[in-house]
């Protein structure tokens, strides 16, 4: 074998690993995610009730399908956030049951929990003369169910008896 026919080799082997890595990479962006049940069907309203509360006002329910195109890797995703007045002594009651019906739901569709990284966080400050709490709680879970896989962060941030409950689900291939 020449050098000229062992250059054109390799210039032949780059050029197909290129197309190939191309292909590959463009072919896995156009994968069309469906999202599972869990992801779908969600119900926050089920969630409040099952929390102890039904005076929630939804600012947004929304789908993000298909995901973005700067997205690394296909993905769908959900967003619900919702406010609502709690008093102290409801708040108490909430904050149990709330992480009980998130927890509920994954298991309502046998997800099986990966892992969870958990965020809490309690202040007090002066407002006027008058000691405002606050509280955010913000877990991560990581989830599978069947070959998907998925983050969902179902969490509040309450302060001077206003909830913000903020939930983000996240699945993919």
């Amino acid at each position: 074998m020449n050098l000229k026919n062992l250059a054109a080799l390799i210039i032949a082997l780059l050029i197909g690993v290129g197309a190939g890595v191309l292909y590959s990479s463009r072919a896995n962006r156009s994968v069309a995610v469906k999202g599972t049940a869990f992801l779908r069907e969600f119900s926050f309203s089920d969630l409040a009730a099952q929390s102890g509360q039904t005076n929630w006002n939804v600012l947004e329910d929304r789908l993000y399908e298909p995901f973005p195109s700067q997205a690394h890797f296909p993905r769908i995703g959900r967003r619900i956030v919702a406010q609502a007045e709690i008093t102290d002594i409801e708040f108490g009651w909430f904050t149990t049951k709330f992480h009980q019906a998130a927890q509920n739901a994954l298991d309502k569709h046998q997800a099986r929990n990966e892992a969870l990284f958990d965020l809490v966080r309690d202040a007090t400050r002066n407002v006027d003369h008058k000691p405002v709490r606050s509280r955010f709680h913000l877990p991560r879970r990581y989830y599978a169910i069947g070959e998907t896989h998925g983050v969902a962060d179902i969490g509040y941030v309450s302060e001077d008896g206003r909830v913000t409950v903020i939930i983000t689900l996240m699945e993919g291939p």
